[in-house]
């Protein structure tokens, strides 16, 4: 027989079970917001974005095509939690686009939530956030909103892990506001809510899916507790074996995604690069006119008009890499000048090639050889074709960094 909702023309109603989640954090308070959308004019879906949903509020958000956002009324945590979950996935049905995405909020206002818990987690995500990215959507990497925190500026990764963060009166995260908070980690909610807001993840389809998310999220959370600062992280990473059983006690939900996509050698890599990036010398440039330098085809010498204060090149990590950071400095101010030298010009290949060479530099060092040498490329190509009038055409396996979103999601 026909159920009477359909008998009497009306939606029929999910029925979700009153389910009781453990959280990995029973009293952590949690904010969510869901974006949800559709395309003009598309009928072929039966999703249900409904005006009301207890604990939730109904808003627009500009980066959406056709679509609303729910976003919980007020932070919460443990039954409430589950309960207000409940009820968006109990009215609502909703489904995936590349426009919309799920965030969720951690709260770091506890008094017994530290700074160096923050660098702590911060470190932690910079090293393992393939494995977040892997399992909830890889293709979030790419979409202009949720960029890797390998990308995020070196001063602001300078402030965030320097050893004397507590001491630094003269600088917050505010000074750094200009960041943006397009990262997968977003750093600048710290300051607008007091939270770290987790951008990785696609438009939630299900109750579980949420569920799932926020208690990763959680997790992270639980294990910055105990790990407690940046000197704890690298302590777990002293061998394979501590890293396993790390994984294994705070991550077991998803320990066979963690050791295939971030194994340890792996995550001991990223996280040298991020300690070698926050103690990197500041490098202080020589006044030149680049104009000028420009016009007299002097981009080959620029890398030896810049002083770069020396450094050891002493591994962070036993495990680690010798990575010298005034070498990457120096190399990301000079391609910085060459891009800056081509900002005016109307030749679209050049800027967009340099302006991506110079992003994927910036955000990924420890792949600095291989950008290096595509540099030394594009330069020589770039300045024989200025030379003859001829057109730049860019290498087939050339970085694609354009993103065509709205800015607002």
């Amino acid at each position: 027989m026909k159920s009477l909702a359909s008998l009497i023309g009306k939606r029929e109603r999910n029925m979700l079970k009153n389910i009781d989640v453990e959280w990995v954090l029973p009293e952590q308070l949690m904010g969510i917001e869901v974006e949800v959308d559709r395309s003009p004019g598309d009928s072929s879906h039966s999703w249900i974005f409904p005006d009301t949903v207890a604990g939730w509020r109904r808003t627009s958000d500009g980066s959406l095509r056709n679509g609303v956002e729910y976003v919980l009324e007020c932070p919460k945590a443990g039954k409430d939690l589950t309960t207000a979950i409940l009820n968006l996935f109990q009215e609502g049905v909703f489904g995936r686009q590349t426009t919309s995405s799920t965030h969720v909020h951690l709260d770091m206002l506890e008094a017994d939530t530290t700074s160096g818990m923050m660098q702590a987690m911060v470190l932690l995500v910079y090293a393992t956030e393939d494995t977040i990215f892997a399992l909830s959507d890889p293709g979030r990497e790419f979409c202009g909103f949720t960029n890797k925190l390998n990308t995020v500026g070196e001063d602001l990764l300078a402030y965030v892990l320097q050893d004397n963060i507590d001491d630094d009166s003269g600088r917050t995260l505010g000074n750094y506001s200009s960041a943006g908070r397009y990262y997968g980690l977003n750093l600048m909610s710290l300051v607008k809510y007091g939270s770290l807001e987790f951008r990785y993840f696609p438009t939630a389809t299900s109750h579980q899916e949420l569920i799932d998310w926020v208690q990763l999220v959680q997790s992270y959370k639980r294990a910055v507790f105990d790990l407690g600062s940046i000197e704890g992280v690298k302590h777990m990473l002293r061998s394979e074996d501590s890293y396993s059983e790390f994984v294994t006690t705070y991550f077991k939900q998803w320990a066979e995604w963690f050791f295939k996509v971030c194994p340890y050698k792996k995550v001991v890599k990223s996280t040298n690069t991020a300690l070698a990036i926050a103690n990197a010398s500041k490098v202080e440039p020589v006044e030149m006119d680049y104009r000028k330098a420009y016009k007299n085809k002097k981009f080959s010498k620029l890398h030896k008009k810049v002083k770069v204060a020396k450094v050891a090149p002493t591994p962070v990590l036993e495990h680690g890499f010798d990575m010298n950071p005034a070498t990457v400095q120096e190399a990301q101010v000079t391609l910085s000048r060459i891009v800056t030298a081509y900002t005016d010009t109307s030749d679209q290949d050049y800027r967009a090639t340099l302006s991506s060479l110079h992003r994927r530099l910036n955000g990924t060092i420890h792949e600095f050889h291989d950008v290096a040498s595509r540099l030394r490329a594009v330069r020589a190509s770039v300045i024989g074709a200025a030379s003859s009038n001829e057109t730049y055409e860019e290498p087939e396996d050339a970085f694609d960094d354009n993103h065509d979103e709205e800015e607002d999601e």
